[in-house]
């Protein structure tokens, strides 16, 4: 049987290159989303500060946002909320946080969260009682 128009190899040839550039889009594609940076956060220098707000690592691939409302010896005393991101939540995302959770931290704890500091502001009368209760009771820390 004879094929009329290209030879063979020049059929092949078209088909590799064919198939070459789908495969050369997805890796640029691939790498060039790798080269996306995340938003610029500033990661913690020096011991926390109290009444800041910052977003904390879970160490379970998400992220919370906790404020610090007491510090005592290498005790960090935290509202840490509920609410749980996959990545860093914005200051208004932080912000919009509820239903805090009273927890006490120790220095390696809190650092091992990667804290970065979201807002800087003041600790409230109210927070302050989970922090007196704290003392009062148990005194658990993580």
């Amino acid at each position: 049987m004879r094929f009329v128009g290209r030879p063979l190899a020049d059929d092949a040839r078209t088909m590799k290159t064919r198939l070459m550039v789908p495969v050369m889009l997805l890796f640029v594609l691939a790498f060039s989303s790798c080269g996306k940076k995340a938003p610029a956060t500033k990661p913690l220098t020096g011991p926390p500060q109290v009444g800041v707000l910052y977003s904390l690592s879970d160490n379970e691939g998400g992220f919370r946002a906790g404020k610090v409302i007491a510090l005592e010896e290498e005790v960090f005393f935290v509202h840490l909320y509920s609410d749980r991101w996959t990545k860093r939540p914005s200051l208004e995302e932080a912000r919009k946080a509820r239903t805090p959770v009273a927890l006490a931290f120790t220095a390696v704890t809190f650092t091992g969260m990667q804290p970065v500091a979201l807002e800087t502001g003041q600790v409230t009368a109210e927070e302050l009682e989970d922090f007196d209760t704290w003392q009062k009771g148990k005194r658990e820390v993580f």
